[in-house]
């Protein structure tokens, strides 16, 4: 179809956005691939070791490297991670975060491109702030959720989902929350998935003139609020 082949293209050149507003924020979207062997090791259960790696594990761009494998359930935690952090999920691993609130500076989720096991993420009744916050999952039928939560940072706010443009498998949800990306310095907020995507009864607070940029071809957008481009309108 041929909105489904705009979506496409128009994906194509968010994702060359997202890599310029990682590269703004001194990222750069090579930086969320595993980057040495010794970010192998034991998996992370609590934010207090996940702080922990990410302090005893940092790399010559700054980031701290913490690897998550299988289910990782963090509830009922509070918490700060007092170095930048790449998270890196391996295959088939799940992070969840419910009812908990993190404090962070630059935080980077990813997973590996070429792993035949989806990877997902869970953000439910939780509270996330800090400098910036980006995901990217290439693993083919990933999916991420962020329901009655509450996200804000600073400099840039990012989700993208999809093992490149033929992946409907991709699933993209946010419901019940409040996403804010609003000062000045800000990148903004961009949300892609390259299968569903499905925003529903959120608040965006992007920077001023600028809106919330929502897409994927299979879209739903209702009872947001906030300026956004949603579903290839508005």
């Amino acid at each position: 179809m041929k909105i489904t082949r705009n979506i496409v293209i128009i994906f194509a050149g968010v994702v060359s956005l997202m890599a310029v507003m990682a590269g703004g924020l001194a990222w750069s979207l090579h930086s969320l691939a595993p980057t040495s062997r010794r970010s192998v090791g034991a998996t992370a259960t609590s934010l207090e070791a996940i702080n922990k790696q990410c302090r005893d594990r940092i790399g010559q761009d700054g980031f701290g490297t913490v690897t998550i494998s299988g289910v990782v359930s963090l509830r009922n935690q509070n918490g700060r991670l007092s170095t930048d952090c790449r998270l890196q999920l391996l295959p088939g691993a799940q992070l969840r975060l419910i009812d908990s609130r993190l404090e962070t500076g630059k935080l980077l989720i990813s997973d590996q491109a070429s792993s035949e096991l989806p990877s997902s993420i869970l953000i439910d009744r939780s509270k996330l702030s800090g400098d910036g916050f980006q995901v990217r999952l290439k693993a083919a039928g990933s999916s991420a959720i962020v329901q009655d939560s509450q996200l804000n940072f600073r400099l840039s706010l990012g989700l993208s989902l999809g093992a490149g443009d033929q992946d409907q498998r991709a699933s993209l949800v946010v419901m019940g929350s409040k996403l804010q990306s609003d000062e000045s310095a800000s990148q903004g907020i961009i949300l892609v998935s390259t299968g569903r995507g499905t925003f529903k009864n959120t608040q965006f607070l992007a920077p001023l003139g600028d809106s919330a940029l929502l897409l994927a071809p299979k879209c739903q957008s209702n009872q947001n609020r906030g300026p956004i481009t949603a579903c290839g309108g508005t």
